[in-house]
């Protein structure tokens, strides 16, 4: 068996089973590298032109280093780079970081799944700003999009934005979960013209009655809704024959929500049980 010398210090413990070539012929080599989980200083490094040539890489997940990096904002990238990528994750990085990498044209066109997850708190401006917009405007193929805010005391972010609104509008988007926001004013928000193609919602901080919980059903294809149900204290007219009925609706996930020491509210007036059973 190979014996290894103890007096080696544990740097140079590896160096005889470690490659000679640079690290840029070892990812040249790579071809049929269909996933990669990497660091984000990748995009500042000299190896970011060889991984962007590998021509199966479909899935790319970027994870932060244990001292913030600074990156470029503008791309290096070659125009055909990551012609493959069609799933970008951003885990547990900064809004600063994210909106850097959504400025990269070559990483972002082809994406049709965009996953961001955020816990660290940073300025509203930081994602609402009209430069964070416009990059994810670019991202014309993106059907999924996930995304995580950070936690914050203040309450959830709020989505009522102009500028995010419409990017959102035009996108193709078919699944949409977001986390740690909300829609403020849910009433003046046209659903139906921002999300007409959506099919899966998810906005487990986004509160609705029964009363607004009707705003969703003028979205045409959706298919599974999951939110939060809060108790609507107005008049209970919101079953009526001129109530839009959502027929495409399949699943609806409603989270009981309520104050400390409340009882958790009906879901159905019992005036109404007799007329929804008819």
């Amino acid at each position: 068996m190979p014996s290894v010398d103890p007096n080696l210090d544990e740097e140079h413990l590896f160096l005889h089973i470690l490659p000679t070539q640079p690290i840029s012929e070892c990812i040249l080599s790579l071809g049929g590298l269909r996933e990669l989980q990497a660091g984000v200083s990748i995009f500042s490094s000299n190896i970011i032109q060889e991984i962007g040539s590998l021509a199966h890489l479909e899935r790319l997940t970027l994870r932060p280093e244990r001292s913030e990096i600074e990156l470029p904002e503008v791309s290096s990238l070659a125009e055909d780079a990551f012609r493959a990528t069609t799933m970008l994750t951003c885990m547990y990085m900064s809004w600063t970081s994210v909106r850097s990498l959504l400025g990269y044209t070559p990483l972002t066109r082809n994406i049709t799944s965009l996953r961001v997850s955020c816990p660290f708190e940073a300025p509203l401006g930081e994602w609402h700003g009209a430069t964070a917009s416009l990059r994810l405007k670019n991202m014309t193929q993106l059907r999924d999009l996930d995304i995580e805010f950070p936690g914050s005391l203040a309450g959830p972010y709020h989505l009522n934005v102009d500028e995010f609104l419409e990017v959102l509008s035009r996108l193709p988007l078919r699944t949409v979960r977001i986390l740690g926001a909300q829609f403020k004013t849910l009433t003046s928000v046209p659903l139906d013209k921002i999300f007409p193609a959506v099919t899966d919602m998810i906005l487990p901080q986004q509160k609705a009655d029964l009363h607004r919980l009707t705003r969703f059903a003028i979205m045409p294809n959706i298919k599974h809704l999951a939110i939060a149900f809060s108790e609507w204290h107005g008049k209970n007219d919101w079953l009526s024959p001129s109530s839009v009925c959502c027929t495409s609706l399949e699943t609806l996930e409603l989270t009981l929500t309520r104050s400390y020491g409340e009882a958790l509210p009906e879901i159905y007036p019992k005036a109404y049980i007799h007329t929804v059973a008819k």
